[in-house]
């Protein structure tokens, strides 16, 4: 059966995601976006947890930094790969499987690998542990295998091209992001208040419609009188 987070027990995800790696002797993530911020919670985790060996996969483009990855892979030594190129966009899970001697955990959402994707935003994390050796457990297994099929190691992406090219567009993404933030901003200090277009009509439609009639009644009584 699994579990709701937020809940009493797991406020938020990483309350959640910390319950996962206490354990664990492995953990495979599919994160769609990594932040150096998720990788500061994510080391907190781990260190807590004994630094159990983890593979994580993320998409190279949206709000992923490159740096987040590198520290990973060399600080923390996460075995890191990349969805990038052709396609790459659509690549969006959020998805933890954590292994002990008797359990896969799980824990899958909204949230990615970003302190605001686990501690602020408003997420929904569902949290399910499974036999270890359960068909339930494998299929788990092949769901990550099949998200993650077109994932390139970082060591292979380092240093060449398309690594160059994400590297440029992250300076442009910097140069409207700022612009981007105000024209938000904006957005959320408005009010939502209802349109009165529809209250105008039906308004202008009743106001014909007594115009219409009262010429009418007008018409009649002025031909009464006259045939009088």
């Amino acid at each position: 059966m699994s579990e709701p987070v937020p809940s009493e027990s797991h406020p938020n995800g990483l309350a959640a995601l910390g319950r996962i790696l206490r354990g664990a002797r492995s953990v495979s993530a599919a994160i769609a976006f990594v932040t150096d911020t998720g990788v500061a919670r994510l080391t907190e985790l781990l260190d807590e947890a004994g630094f159990p060996d983890v593979e994580l996969v993320a998409r190279a483009g949206g709000v992923t930094s490159p740096n987040a990855l590198l520290a990973l892979r060399d600080e923390l030594r996460v075995e890191v790969s990349v969805v990038i190129g052709r396609g790459a966009s659509r690549f969006h899970p959020k998805l933890w499987l954590a292994r002990s001697d008797e359990h896969l955990s799980i824990l899958s959402g909204s949230g990615n690998l970003t302190e605001a994707g686990l501690l602020e935003n408003d997420e929904q994390f569902e949290f399910l542990r499974l036999p270890i050796d359960s068909p339930e457990a494998s299929k788990q297994q092949e769901r990550f295998e099949q998200l993650t099929e077109r994932a390139v190691r970082l060591d292979e992406v380092v240093n060449t091209t398309i690594w160059a090219e994400w590297q440029t567009m992250l300076v442009k993404q910097r140069l409207h992001r700022r612009e981007l933030r105000r024209l938000e901003a904006t957005l959320e200090s408005r009010e939502v208040r209802p349109s009165r277009q529809k209250d105008r009509a039906l308004l202008i439609a009743d106001l014909m419609e007594l115009y219409e009639v009262t010429v009418a009644e007008r018409l009649m009584t002025n031909s009464a009188s006259y045939r009088r």
